[in-house]
């Protein structure tokens, strides 16, 4: 294994480990990671030789921490660090056996508290016991790390005997299947299953095809459209699907081969005879040798299980991601995902030339209400405003909860720059550059304050209705700001200095003379 030179170090808030790693490796890139959700973060977006963490908090529930790490980052070295009160348990992660191991109870863990169990994928490489020491570090760094089982275990093959000649051909399809089910679960986690298809049908004979079928979306109430996720063209005797399932048996969608186009073909030993009974003329012309048939059932059989392993995981992605970037209490977007987010979307709007339109916003008096009616309304006013937004805004466009009651809202335009109509003859020419005032967003922004005004919040007991304002600050990409940091300063200096001091209940647009507060169409 080559020396860790990306080293992921979790939760070292006294600092000892790293500096006990920078004399280990001391030309090592040692990145710092608050706790164990903010690694898992870190590890969608780069790729690390080792990661290295407490046992503490994760003893009372280790797999879930560990076998996020063992899937985002599969070659990585994976070591916790413990005081010696702590020992016993981080002993137990080391262990691969799938069985449960019984141990030590860690301290405020009840005896009638189930062990603690390790397997392959939720098992640590090793661990030490604080305070660190570079020497065994260095030691435990140069060890191999043992793979989580993200690849297929166990021998998968076709047995050739009996088969038709495509049989070699369905043999190298499935070892391509295999080799690179990991490699497009992790290059592209959005949709590896049918990155993975694409890279195993060239292979499979002409006439087949396979394909992945997602699971049908759940109908809208009252429609008529059928949910059945199977396109229903394609005859049965010429198609084999299979469900693909996650481990409780939910479905994650249909594995499907059609050979409807295969060319037919009859063994060269049998020449089936027109006039037996149920065999007519046209039955015989449209037969499918059995070895062909054995061959891709074999093939068939055989792809099931790593395309389901990788659905599965896939699938656990996708939950973890939304996990990290999702606000908890009210289901927008949080404050890590709106800093990226604005970011690529500043990229994107300087290349394509659009407008990007930032509008940060927070509740009136928020405090006094979470004060006088407690914890429990002030979260309620939260959801309900959140959901409020949601409903003036365009699917695209992003919304988030960047901390306690302040809100963002990203605004872009998903076509890109509008084009100006040309002038009829003789009439004034039409500006050549779009406006610099984005009239959607505020519109949208009018909409919102209208809704927010009228609103009726049963937290706030009978006189909830109507009593809730907000104050927000709008700043325009690139008119107002180059840089994501530049943008949302120039949103925050409107929201303090234009809306908060002038009054509150109103919308500043940095740099123009528009003011969305109280006016006859409200």
């Amino acid at each position: 294994m080559p020396a860790a030179t990306d080293i992921l170090l979790i939760a070292d808030h006294d600092r000892q480990v790293g500096d006990a790693l920078q004399r280990a490796r001391p030309h090592a890139r040692i990145v710092r990671s608050t706790d164990w959700f903010d690694a898992i973060a870190k590890l969608h977006d780069e790729r690390y030789s080792a990661v290295i963490g407490p046992v503490h908090p994760i003893q009372q529930r280790p797999r879930s921490a560990l076998s996020a790490v063992r899937e985002l980052a599969p070659d990585a070295s994976v070591i916790l660090f413990a005081d010696p009160s702590l020992e016993p348990v981080a002993r137990s992660l080391t262990q691969p056996d799938s069985q449960t191991q019984a141990i030590s109870k860690a301290p405020g863990q009840h005896t009638s508290d189930p062990p603690i169990s390790s397997s392959l994928d939720d098992a640590c490489d090793d661990y030490f016991i604080t305070p660190a020491d570079p020497a065994e570090l260095e030691r435990l760094l140069e060890q191999p790390p043992r793979l989580a089982s993200t690849t297929i275990s166990g021998p998968i093959s076709i047995d050739t005997s009996n088969h038709s000649g495509d049989a070699d051909a369905y043999s190298r399809a499935l070892q391509t299947l295999v080799s690179e089910s990991l490699s497009c679960l992790l290059d592209h986690p959005e949709a590896p299953l049918n990155k993975l298809i694409d890279r195993v049908r060239p292979l499979l004979p002409a006439g087949t095809r396979l394909s992945f079928i997602a699971p049908p979306r759940p109908k809208p109430t009252g429609s008529n459209i059928p949910s059945d996720s199977l396109p229903q063209s394609l005859p049965n005797d010429r198609r084999f699907t299979r469900p693909l399932l996650d481990t409780e048996g939910h479905p994650l969608g249909t594995l499907a081969l059609d050979f409807s186009s295969l060319k037919p073909s009859v063994p060269e030993s049998s020449t089936p005879d027109p006039c037996a009974p149920g065999s007519p003329d046209h039955h015989a012309s449209n037969a499918i040798d059995p070895r062909t048939v054995a061959s891709m059932r074999a093939f068939f059989d055989a792809a099931h299980r790593p395309f389901e392993t990788t659905a599965r995981l896939a699938a656990r992605h996708q939950r973890l991601q939304q996990a990290v970037i999702t606000d908890d209490l009210t289901g927008l977007a949080n404050g890590r995902y709106f800093r990226h987010f604005l970011s690529r979307i500043l990229t994107r709007a300087r290349e394509g030339k659009f407008l990007v339109t930032l509008l940060l916003f927070d509740i009136d008096n928020f405090k006094r209400y979470n004060d006088e009616f407690g914890h429990g309304a002030g979260d309620e006013i939260l959801k309900q405003t959140a959901s409020l937004m949601k409903r003036c805004c365009r699917d695209h466009d992003l919304v988030a909860r960047i901390a306690g009651d302040e809100f963002a809202v990203v605004f872009w335009e998903k076509e890109g720059p509008r084009v100006p109509r040309p002038s009829p003859e003789g009439a004034p020419s039409a500006r050549s550059s779009p406006s610099r005032i984005p009239q959607t967003p505020l519109v949208i922004a009018q909409r919102f304050r209208r809704l927010m005004n009228a609103a009726d919040f049963p937290a706030l007991g009978p006189t909830g209705r109507g009593v809730l304002t907000i104050s927000g600050g709008m700043a325009v990409f690139p008119h107002d700001a180059a840089s994501p940091e530049s943008l949302y300063e120039a949103a925050d200096r409107a929201l303090m200095f234009g809306a908060k001091k002038g009054g509150k209940n109103s919308i500043v647009l940095v740099g123009s003379n528009h003011c969305i507060s109280e006016s006859p169409d409200d």
